[in-house]
């Protein structure tokens, strides 16, 4: 870090590409004596003096010719340092990629080919240049292109660097007190020299290389980075690994190459660095040719560029008009955020290695599968939302607010690489699968590469591992680390705020070791933590005391991975498998589409697994692809010293699926030993004569187990449930225990997966059914499909005009507004949950029909559920039905109407709920003095279409599948359909573009003509669609030709119908275009 030093001023004159050549001799002397005549009188007449002189690359035109360089050095490089006044030992040099043997490398193309495929991964170029830095004779072909300008440079200079190599040279020098250390890295030992920008982001700063001269210079007030090729020049995952660490631990760095002058003072909250990418020194008397001067004021804190061009008319360099107002650019300087501790940087720079490699075997599926992709590389990051998380808040807030202020909450989404960068804790909360861990790993990877708010060292945690004291983080410390060279004192650390904890699995239900986890945190105030939690747990809840409400916490929400990340995902691994990027990628998102499956990076995953392992599958689904994944794990075990014979598949499975329910009762994780007493026990009581531990061993060798600390547990969640599905399948008993009452809500995944597997799940059915139908919470009851009826005609009854609901979303709530009345709903909700009366009189009734016959096993009343695990229950139900297909068509009809009634009790409660807190006399109206009568009605008007959107998404989300296509057309063919299914299935027929959607739409504004509510359902479901999917030319047809009527049965004007439908087919190109990644 600058402090006080006794110069007040250091300036750096900055020259690059000169291409000396001799067929241009005569014209390049003719700059050469212009640029020594200015410097002369830069120095006499305008007071700039320089105290080093840093030249970043292309000395010569082509370094095949040794007599060149000294060509070079006698016309150019004798004369700058006789008219700066300066020693050879102020002169630093970089490599460009005209000074390389380009002959060297077209002469042998094998070695050039054989370093593009291994020099692949930041570990893998590190362990390049440690092995360079050894002296293995092995590695020295790849640098023969360097051999004429690593001579030349040998005799050039009287510095001694600190450390030299072929890649890296540092000095540290005294300059008016002050000391000055420079690093001259080669960027050019990856070039090749070819034409057409070939060499673009193929180049290599390494790693390895920035640690060194970090540590070299450590001592330096004043650091100085060169290079010839800029950041976006460097391979993305160098650029990624080296420019964090560069802008923090450098004050400025200086690179050539792009032959024009670009300087700029960069500003991150890893680190400020002043960048002067200068401009080229000759490519030809009428180009730009131009140098320039950067002073650094360390009084004042400016840098000023003075940058000087060449004006061929008058022979002369001058002031460089056309590049900044009168040739000068004044930039605040800042200080390096942090001194940099030398044993930080030494600690970080042994466990990137390991935290890579941690990273690497969570995220890839497997070490035995051929593709193996680097963390970063097998890693897309889903888009994260700060400061959100309730989606039906983020839905309330669409419907009011106009395109500026939508454009503006756009900034809410936010990198991992940002949220890095910020300052403060948070908690990333996601659903199942959304690769909560897999973002927490690759963070870590992020944080020891230098992206970070400062130097950090990031430790990975299982917080369902974790004791949370000083003694409990020691070991998920040395856990996470293993074995390092280098000690560290934890406490001390702990104290100087320099570790980034990522807390995994976070569940805050277990309230004692919450508290004493949030006791640490408050105990080391500057040390950050970021917490991953699964959104089941409820935990933004703040009335639940068992909740993950962190005080201080900001919070963020993950998102599903949109078109173009899949996109991405599928051509990393298609350019290590060969494959067809197009074709992968249309095929994952058909099946992604036509099987309903959620975007998140693993499914995504699994879904590319199965396309490389050549599965051909028809009909999937999540449980279909993890049995062809587990088959294909335990295939590539090794159990032959095990057995006296090889396990078979099923052999394999019973074992797994009985260490399931182990470790299920041991919550998920259990020691080494425990387990492995466990598998003699089992072996025992099966009379059979298998080694335990070796056994053992090639469930962790394959990948379907996992060791952390000791304790073992499945590599990933769901091959545990997969095996626990699998037990339920085979275990009639303990399926019957598991789905009596209620249970089976405790097992909800499991029995997903289930169905899926066996698809005739008749039994699940009638059980999940019945206790829906008898044990629905009493709040429900008093609502059927007549209420829904209401709200469709209340429009016309409230008789608000468009014109007020324009206005009343130019009236946008906020989100504390929201919040409030959320909030005023939960407590509406639970009052209502301990008494509700019917809403009218009526004689009381069943809750629901249940879609099955079987008589109830008791006359006595069942005790009822409770919201949360009836929704559950609901949702379980929905994916049973999904993966049914060989249950009897009329199982199935009375199953999915059931499931679409149930949807829709909730959906009317919420309803109600809105109409009474909107209420004027309402005793939580949080709307006082804010809305007037009409404008509360609006209100109710659109909460109640954003409820029943969501609703109705979610039905088509969870039973939308082309294998229920005849189910879907019984329920609407039928007589007795009411407006709800028809909504509802008419929904799920346009999602899965069903070839009769256009016809069943035109059936339902037939229908509906005097229902204003549900043909704006209708028009909302379209603007969203082709807003989030792409749509072919013939669906786009019928798309307009629907759209079209609905305007006319609402009575649109002919202009204001051909205005929205030209933004229509505007909009659906727009979507195209940027879905397809233009």
């Amino acid at each position: 870090m600058l402090g006080a030093v006794p110069m007040s001023k250091f300036t750096i004159l900055h020259l690059s590409d000169l291409h000396w050549a001799s067929s241009k001799a005569n014209d390049m002397r003719i700059i050469v004596d212009g640029l020594v005549s200015d410097l002369e009188e830069s120095k006499a007449k305008r007071n700039k003096s320089a105290n080093m002189i840093a030249f970043s690359g292309d000395l010569v035109q082509a370094g095949e010719d040794p007599a060149l360089f000294q060509d070079a050095k006698t016309e150019f490089i004798d004369k700058v340092l006789k008219a700066t006044g300066l020693n050879s030992d102020r002169m630093f040099f970089v490599p460009g990629n005209h000074d390389i043997q380009r002959k060297a490398v077209r002469e042998a193309e094998y070695i050039e080919a054989g370093l593009q495929q291994s020099l692949s991964t930041v570990d893998k170029v590190n362990a390049f240049v440690d092995s360079l830095n050894k002296r293995d004779l092995s590695v020295l072909p790849a640098l023969v292109r360097m051999g004429n300008f690593d001579a030349f440079i040998g005799t050039l200079s009287s510095a001694k660097p600190v450390s030299s190599s072929p890649l890296l040279k540092t000095y540290l020098f005294n300059c008016g007190g002050s000391r000055v250390g420079v690093a001259c890295f080669n960027s050019a030992w990856r070039s090749t020299g070819e034409p057409d920008d070939r060499d673009r982001r193929q180049m290599l700063l390494v790693e390895r290389n920035v640690d060194i001269a970090i540590s070299d210079i450590k001592e330096a007030e004043i650091r100085v980075a060169m290079f010839h090729h800029p950041f976006d020049w460097l391979a993305e995952f160098d650029e990624t690994a080296v420019s964090s660490r560069l802008m923090s631990q450098f004050d400025v760095l200086l690179c050539g190459h792009i032959h024009r002058s670009s300087p700029e003072a960069r500003v991150t909250s890893a680190g400020s660095a002043i960048i002067s990418q200068t401009g080229c020194l000759y490519h030809h008397r009428k180009h730009f040719n131009g140098y320039q001067f950067i002073t650094i004021d360390l009084g004042t804190r400016k840098v000023e560029f003075d940058i000087r061009s060449w004006f061929d008319t008058r022979r002369t360099f001058d002031t460089a008009l056309d590049v900044a107002p009168n040739g000068s650019l004044v930039l605040d300087f800042s200080p390096r955020t942090q001194p940099g501790k030398p044993s930080l940087d030494g600690f970080l720079q042994e466990i990137r290695p390991i935290v890579r490699e941690n990273a690497a075997q969570h995220i890839n599926i497997s070490d035995t599968l051929d593709v193996k992709l680097g963390a970063k590389d097998a890693f897309i990051c889903p888009p994260l939302v700060v400061g959100r998380s309730r989606p039906e808040i983020d839905a309330a807030e669409e419907m009011v607010a106009d395109p500026a202020e939508k454009a503006a909450d756009e900034a809410s989404t936010i990198s991992a690489e940002d949220l890095l960068r910020s300052t403060g804790n948070f908690l990333i909360v996601g659903s199942r699968e959304t690769g909560k861990s897999s973002l927490a790993h690759y963070m870590a990877v992020l944080c020891a590469e230098g992206t970070s708010d400062q130097q950090r060292i990031p430790i990975y945690i299982d917080y369902r591992l974790l004791k949370p004291n000083l003694y409990g983080f020691k070991k998920a410390i040395g856990a996470y680390l293993s074995t390092t060279k280098t000690g560290l004192d934890v406490e001390s650390t702990m104290k100087d705020g320099d570790f980034l904890f990522l807390l995994d699995n976070f569940d805050g239900s277990n309230i004692p070791q919450k508290k004493e986890l949030l006791g640490f945190v408050e105990k080391y105030p500057n040390v950050r933590w970021i917490f991953y939690s699964d959104e089941r747990f409820g935990g933004l809840d703040p009335k639940n005391p068992k909740a993950n409400i962190l005080p201080d916490f900001k919070y963020a929400t993950i998102q599903q991975l949109p078109r173009k990340s899949i996109r991405e995902l599928a051509h990393r691994w298609c350019d290590q498998t060969g494959a067809d990027t197009g074709k992968t990628f249309s095929t994952v998102m058909a099946q992604i589409q036509s099987g309903n499956l959620p975007r998140t990076g693993y499914m995504v995953t699994l879904l590319l697994w199965a396309l490389h392992q050549e599965k051909k599958f028809e009909r999937i689904n999540e449980a279909v692809l993890l049995t062809n994944m587990v088959d294909y794990l335990l295939g590539k075990a090794d159990f032959t010293k095990a057995l006296r014979r090889e396990f078979d598949p099923t052999a394999k499975e019973i074992v797994l699926q009985s260490l399931s329910a182990f470790l299920k009762e041991k919550g998920d994780f259990a020691l080494k030993d425990e387990v492995t007493e466990f598998l003699i026990s089992f072996f025992k009581q099966k009379g059979l004569r298998y080694a335990a531990s070796d056994v053992l061993n090639g469930m962790l060798d394959c990948g379907i187990l996992s060791e952390t600390d000791g304790k073992l547990s499945f590599k990933y969640r769901c091959f545990q449930e997969y095996f626990y599905a699998n037990l339920l399948r085979n275990d009639p008993s303990l399926l019957d225990e598991h789905t009596r009452g209620f249970e089976f809500v405790n097992y909800s995944r499991e029995l997903d997966l289930l169905s899926g597997l066996r698809r005739q799940n008749g039994d699940l059915l009638n059980r999940i059914s019945s206790a829906l139908a008898t044990s629905a919470p009493s709040i429900l009851s008093g609502y059927d499909s007549s209420d829904f009826d209401a709200i469709t005609e209340a429009k016309s009854a409230l008789g608000v005009p468009t014109k007020q609901i324009a206005d009343i979303r130019k009236k946008r709530l906020t989100s504390e507004q929201i919040d409030d009345m959320r909030d005023a709903a939960d407590r509406r909700l639970a009052k209502k949950a301990q008494s509700r009366k019917p809403a009218r009189s009526v004689p009381q009734r069943p809750v629901l029909k249940a879609a099955t016959d079987e008589p109830s096993e008791s006359k006595t009343a069942s005790p009822l559920m409770s919201p949360p695990s009836y929704l559950v229950a609901i949702s379980l139900l929905g994916k049973v039905v999904k993966n049914s297909e060989f249950n009897d068509a009329d199982e199935k009809v009375k199953a999915t109407r059931f499931y679409i009634d149930c949807v829709m009790h909730v959906c009317l409660l919420y309803c109600g709920i809105m109409d009474d807190i909107l209420s004027e006399d309402g005793e939580d109206d949080v709307l006082a003095g804010k809305l007037n009568g009409k404008e509360r009605e609006v209100v109710k008007y659109i909460l109640k279409k954003v409820v029943i959107q969501a609703m109705l998404e979610q039905v088509s989300d969870e039973i939308g599948t082309e294998k229920l296509y005849s189910i879907y057309e019984r329920i609407i063919n039928s007589n007795d359909v009411n407006s709800f299914e028809a909504v509802a299935v008419n929904n799920i027929l346009y999602d899965l573009s069903h070839p009769g959607w256009l016809e069943y739409w035109r059936r339902s504004i037939a229908a509906n003509q005097k229902r204003e509510f549900i043909l704006n359902l209708m028009v909302e479901k379209i603007w969203k669609s082709i807003h989030t999917r792409p749509i072919s030319d013939g669906e786009r047809i019928k798309v307009e030709k629907i759209t079209d009527e609905i305007e006319r049965m609402l009575g649109f004007p002919k202009v204001a119908k051909g205005r929205l439908l030209e933004k229509l087919r505007t909009s659906v190109q727009e979507t195209n275009k940027r879905l397809d990644g233009d």
